[in-house]
C-alpha cells in the first residue's frame, strides 16, 4: 500500500452484516463511529459501533446475534475482519438526540470454553494439548512449529476454563493464545505470525509520511543475564535447573514453578528471557487506516530515525472509522531474540554469577536482592 503523497485521496469503505444479512445500506446513513481492535490477548478483541438512532432506522440487534464487518478503501477493496457476536447494546438520550452503541466480542468466545471445569489428563506436548482443547470445542488448531513439541506431561485442570488452560501453559513458554474464525491458534509471541490466523504474513513496511502520529518509548530496563528454571530430576530423585543465558546485563531470573522435563524448563526459561526485552522499547503509532495490520505481525518503519527503523511486534492494532476519516492505532513493541541454553545445575544458581546480587528465601518465595558489590 502506497502513502499519502503517492496516491490522491481515497475514500473510507466498509460493509456490515448482522446473522447474516448485509445491512450496510440501512447503516451507512447513521453509522457515527466504527471500531475494531485486534489484540494477542485471547478475549480482547472489541467491535464498536455508534450510531444515531432518532430515526430508529437501525433495530436493536438481539445480544448473540452474529456480526461480520469488512473494512478498506474504495479504491483498493475491502479487508473482512475476524467474526463477533453482539455483546452489549446500549441506547438512550446523548444530549442532541437518540443514540445507540453497539459492542461485540470474538464470536468463538461464548460458550463452554470460558467455562470452568475440573479433570485431569495426559498431554504430552502442548500441541497435543491444544489440539485436545480445540477438539473438545468444535475448533481448528494451529500451533506453532516451535511451541508444538514443548513438553507438558499431565495436566491438573481445577475449576479452570479450557481458554485459561491452554493460555497458562502457552504464556509460560512465550506464546500468545487466540481464537478466531473456528481457530485456536497458539503463536510465538514476536514471530511475525498472525495470532488470528497462525500464519506467516510478511513484515508491513511504514513510512515515515504515512504516520500521523508516533511515539517510540525506551524504558531503562536491562534483559535478565540468565534465567533458571526448577525441573524433576527423577533420576536423581531431586530438583535440578535448567539455565538459559542471554545477551543483557540485568540481574538473573530464577522461576518458581517447577516444570516436568529439561525441554519444558528450557521453554520456560526461554520464554521469560525474552519477556524481558519485548516489555524495554515500545511504539505506539497511528496511520491511514491499514486494514492488513494484524496483532501478532511486524512492522517495519522506515525513516522514523535511527532508533525507530527496525523491526517491530504488533501487540494490538485498532481499527477506525469516523469523522475524522478512517485510520489505524497500532501498539507493538521489541521482538525478543532466543536465549542460549547453558544446561543444567543440581543447584539454585541464584544470583551469585552477577556481583552485588543473590537470591533470597523470602515469606512469598524466592526474591532477588542486592548485596553490594561484595555480596554473592
Amino acid at each position: 500500500m502506497t502513502g499519502p503523497l503517492d496516491r490522491p485521496r481515497w475514500t473510507p469503505d466498509w460493509r456490515l452484516s448482522v446473522a447474516g444479512q448485509d445491512i450496510t445500506p440501512r447503516v451507512r446513513p447513521v453509522l457515527v463511529s466504527l471500531s475494531v481492535t485486534d489484540h494477542l490477548k485471547a478475549d480482547s478483541d472489541e467491535l464498536e459501533l455508534r450510531l444515531d438512532w432518532r430515526d430508529r432506522a437501525v433495530a436493536v440487534p438481539p445480544r448473540g446475534a452474529a456480526l461480520r464487518v469488512a473494512l478498506g478503501w474504495r479504491e483498493t477493496g475491502l479487508v473482512d475482519m475476524p467474526a463477533f457476536v453482539v455483546d452489549e447494546v446500549q441506547h438512550g438520550n446523548e444530549g442532541q438526540g437518540l443514540a445507540m452503541t453497539i459492542r461485540g466480542r470474538a464470536a468463538d468466545l461464548r460458550g463452554p470454553l470460558r467455562a470452568p471445569r475440573s479433570r485431569s489428563f495426559g498431554a504430552p506436548t502442548l500441541g497435543a494439548l491444544v489440539a485436545r482443547v480445540a477438539a473438545d470445542h468444535g475448533l481448528t488448531p494451529v500451533v506453532a512449529p516451535d511451541l508444538a513439541g514443548v513438553a507438558v506431561g499431565h495436566v491438573d485442570q481445577a475449576a479452570e476454563s479450557d481458554l485459561h488452560l491452554v493460555t497458562r501453559h502457552a504464556r509460560a513458554v512465550g506464546g500468545a493464545v487466540k481464537v478466531a474464525d473456528g481457530r485456536l491458534v497458539v503463536a510465538r509471541v514476536g514471530s511475525g505470525v498472525t495470532a488470528a490466523t497462525g500464519r506467516a504474513l510478511p513484515a508491513e513496511v511504514v513510512r515515515h509520511d504515512e504516520a500521523l502520529t508516533w511515539w517510540v518509548t525506551s524504558q531503562d530496563r536491562e534483559r535478565a543475564a540468565s534465567v533458571a528454571a526448577p525441573r524433576h530430576d527423577l533420576d536423581a530423585g531431586r530438583a535440578a535447573w535448567e539455565v538459559v543465558l542471554s545477551d543483557g546485563a540485568g540481574p538473573p531470573v530464577e522461576l518458581r514453578v517447577t516444570a516436568a522435563g529439561p525441554a519444558q524448563a528450557v521453554a520456560r526459561a526461554d520464554g521469560t528471557a525474552r519477556e524481558t526485552v519485548r516489555e524495554r522499547d515500545t511504539l505506539r503509532l497511528t496511520l491511514e487506516g491499514r486494514p492488513t495490520l494484524l496483532a501478532g505481525g511486524d512492522l517495519m518503519l522506515d525513516g522514523f530515525g535511527a532508533d525507530a527503523d527496525r523491526r517491530w511486534a504488533i501487540q494490538s492494532v485498532t481499527h477506525r472509522l469516523d469523522a475524522v476519516g478512517f485510520r489505524s492505532e497500532v501498539e507493538a513493541d521489541t521482538p525478543a531474540p532466543a536465549a542460549t541454553p547453558a544446561g543444567s545445575v543440581p543447584r539454585s544458581p541464584g544470583a551469585a554469577a552477577v556481583p552485588g546480587w543473590r537470591v533470597v528465601e523470602t515469606a512469598d518465595g524466592v526474591a532477588v536482592v542486592w548485596a553490594g558489590d561484595g555480596g554473592a
